[in-house]
């Protein structure tokens, strides 16, 4: 028996070996099978996968891409027609013939452009910076579609002193603007795009040659991947992979897209490409190795899944179940993510093209009529046609610089540098203003307008009075732009609180107009946009100021809102919070209206009630004499035309060093100054640095006010800084001007008129 004992613990062994080897062989086939399988599968469809995902990349980079080819064109357009209507200024004996010139300087500086050159029939007829346009550009293809209405971004060429640049051409009337961007703008548009590890987004021109990508060596040598196997020898593998690249490439730049792979350093690589819209035959590609996919990687998990199923069993199986499923998910969730920013791309697109095409509407439409009246005027010798043409003139005037205020405010707002300037002010009087300004428009309409202002609302609150009266005046506006004629518009000021020295303010605006549907509502204070887009075409507005309102608001401490059913007419409201100096009274009451003729009950415009009655005719500055430092004649003859009723003496300085040697040699013979900022020779702010040094006491007390087309708060904040007094923005208004006279030329009833020779 003792003997048998071995055989028994050798059987033991021998069958704990064979289920060991039993076992182990069990999962080694598993594992085979459930590689072989797993890489079958992966690899049916793997290239179709790949090929699939690149393409769904390229599109989304394209429409990125072509996005800002569109707003590239859009902004030399804009150019185009400031560069217009400075040549047709110039053209009419504006500003000496100079216009043109500052305003090919001005935009571009501001936007950025090396050049900025304007083409016609005999060449190059006005140009800032290196034009380097050569004869067989000028006559090239470029500007001849430029001219037959084509607006064109070039291939990127080299210019004069040899640097890469990009060139927009677009028809400016009967001649072509040409900017000149650096050459890697291009290349900064796709910069941020990554595909995988170490792909790429590169964009090729008509002939194949790299003209924007990552690599900025490709782009400096412009390295034309279509010849890039011209010249090796057939024999050599090196050779043979070049001339397959160029087929390939060859093929890319034949227009159409499509998706492919070829090989490039002995690496498989994937390549979708597609024309990109609004080009000059450019082709965007989107290039990856395909050993970076996440699909390429399986076959990497599922050796690690088979090793693990041999060490760990059924258990291991599990887990390398998990590990194959993994990359699968990833595809998935970016497959998901690349999907939720095509559709994000798709709605930018949309909403950045719908703005633009408001905002050349609303650009072109008064500068249409601004030219168009010009021209009638000029041609016609009628003086009530004349008058006629004028006024029109103006209210495009009026209305293209509202839209231009609104852009600004936008623009300041998405930058995050929209600031409120907060000082002490008559609550009264700003709703005044307000209400002053839609006042004729309500009396045109024949429209009922009701105000009510709460009695208990201190007169002195602390905060910016004028963006408070932006708001106002944009929802009255609404209201009056909305509702029909004989409709009825409500005005309502009530105190919510008062506590701690702070009040809650609520402002309510109704009207009986067109109303709001559930839906329009949604998108009423989001930016670049309005309630339905047929209301800019009806209507007109850039869809921006309800945004602007919000902001304003919300930086005052509250919030708006609106209430409305379509067909019933609307309700806008806001709060906010103003301090309220200890010493505040109530206001003593609300701004009158006054009542429309054969309308019981109602009140109309036709409520103007400002800070004090008309003045304009009453008013005589004879005794008085200014000095206006200002370099462009037209500007100065506006001065002087405006002041010709009130008899005020001024004498004019064309720019700041002639300013500071006039009123140096006879400080006491004026009683104000008015300051350009941006002059040649000596810019406004040194002159009144250099007014107030002088030893004369009258230089420390000379009233000086800006008189500047720089309205920013930093802006005003800067001309206070050199020591001015105050600040009047250009355009020039004839109220605010007549204010400032008021206030600094405080009549003496005894003083004699000033002699009026030398103005």
């Amino acid at each position: 028996m003792p003997l048998a004992q071995p055989c028994a613990g050798g059987a033991v062994t021998s069958i704990r070996k064979k289920v060991i080897l039993i076992i182990t062989l069990i999962v080694a086939a598993i594992s085979a099978s459930s590689m072989c399988v797993g890489m079958y599968f992966s690899q049916l469809h793997m290239v179709e996968t790949i090929e699939g995902d690149m393409s769904v990349v390229g599109r989304i980079a394209v429409k990125l891409f072509a996005t800002d080819l569109r707003l590239l064109k859009t902004e030399a357009d804009m150019v185009a027609a400031a560069a217009l209507a400075a040549a047709l200024s110039d053209a009419a004996g504006g500003a000496d013939g100079q216009q043109l010139p500052a305003v090919l300087k001005e935009q571009a500086q501001r936007r950025g452009y090396l050049s900025l050159s304007i083409l016609d029939g005999a060449g190059v007829s006005a140009y800032y910076g290196e034009s380097g346009l050569t004869d067989s550009f000028i006559e090239g293809p470029y500007v001849r579609r430029a001219v037959i209405g084509e607006r064109v971004v070039t291939t990127t060429d080299f210019d004069a002193e040899g640097r890469l640049v990009v060139r927009v051409c677009v028809p400016m009337g009967s001649r072509v603007l040409v900017a000149a961007l650096p050459g890697d703008f291009l290349s900064g548009v796709i910069s941020e795009f990554r595909i995988w590890d170490s792909g790429n987004i590169f964009i090729l021109d008509g002939s194949g040659a790299v003209i924007a990508g990552k690599d900025a060596g490709l782009v400096a040598e412009r390295r034309n991947f279509a010849e890039v196997g011209a010249g090796q020898d057939a024999g050599q593998n090196a050779g043979r992979e070049a001339r397959d690249m160029s087929a390939f490439f060859s093929g890319v730049i034949e227009g159409d897209a499509g998706v492919g792979i070829y090989e490039y350093l002995g690496i498989s690589r994937v390549c979708a490409y597609t024309p990109v819209g609004g080009s000059d035959g450019w082709m965007l590609c989107a290039d990856a190795p395909i050993e970076e996919s996440p699909l390429s990687r399986i076959n990497y998990a599922l050796a690690i899944s088979a090793a693990v199923f041999l060490a760990l069993g059924v258990i291991a199986a599990f887990l390398a179940g998990k590990v194959i499923a993994e990359p699968f998910r990833r595809m998935n969730e970016q497959n998901i993510h690349l999907a939720e920013l095509k559709e994000i791309a798709e709605e930018a697109s949309q909403a950045k093209s719908q703005f633009l095409s408001n905002m050349s509407h609303e650009i072109r439409t008064p500068m249409n009529a601004i030219i168009g009246m010009t021209a009638i005027a000029k041609a016609s010798g009628d003086p009530e046609k004349k008058e006629y043409c004028l006024d029109k003139i103006g209210d495009a005037s009026t209305h293209l610089l509202g839209v231009i205020n609104d852009i600004l405010d936008m623009s300041k707002i998405e930058a995050n540098k929209f600031e409120l300037s907060f000082a002490e002010f008559s609550f009264e009087k700003m709703l005044r203003r307000a209400v002053d300004v839609v006042n004729f428009r309500i009396g045109e309409k024949r429209q009922n307008f009701m105000l009510h202002v709460d009695s208990g609302i201190p007169d002195t609150l602390v905060g910016d009075d004028q963006r408070l009266s932006q708001v106002i005046t944009n929802l009255l506006s609404n209201a009056v732009k909305f509702t029909p004629e004989d409709g009825v518009i409500g005005l309502r000021v009530r105190l919510r609180d008062r506590q701690a020295g702070a009040c809650l303010i609520q402002v309510e605006v109704t009207d009986t107009g067109i109303g709001i549907s559930d839906e329009q509502m949604s998108r009423l204070f989001t930016s670049f946009e309005q309630a339905d887009s047929g209301i800019s075409r009806k209507f007109g507005g850039t869809g921006l100021g309800l945004a602007i309102c919000r902001q304003i608001v919300e930086m005052m401490g509250g919030r708006i809102w609106a209430e409305s059913e379509p067909g019933k007419g609307s309700t806008f409201a806001f709060t906010i919070r103003a301090e309220c100096p200890a010493a505040a009274e109530p206001a003593a009451e609300p701004p009158s209206a006054q009542p429309a003729p054969d309308r019981p009950g109602g009140q109309a415009g036709g409520g103007p009630s400002g800070e004090a009655a008309p003045e304009d005719a009453a008013d005589d500055f004879s005794a008085f004499r200014v000095l206006l430092a200002e370099d462009v004649e037209i500007n100065r003859e506006i001065v002087l035309a405006l002041m010709e009723p009130t008899s005020l003496a001024i004498d004019c300085a064309e720019n700041g060093a002639e300013a500071v040697r006039m009123f140096s040699a006879a400080p006491e013979r004026y009683d104000m100054v008015f300051m350009d900022v941006q002059m040649p020779e000596m810019d406004g702010y040194e002159a009144t640095r250099r007014i107030r040094a002088l030893g004369a006491p009258r230089a420390k007390t000379v009233p000086i006010v800006a008189m500047t087309a720089n309205v920013f708060r930093e802006d005003i904040e800067k001309c206070l800084e050199a020591g001015m007094d105050d600040h009047v923005g250009k355009p020039l208004d004839l109220g605010e001007l007549m204010s400032k006279l008021r206030m600094y030329l405080r009549p003496l009833p005894d003083r004699p008129a000033v002699s009026t020779a030398g103005r």
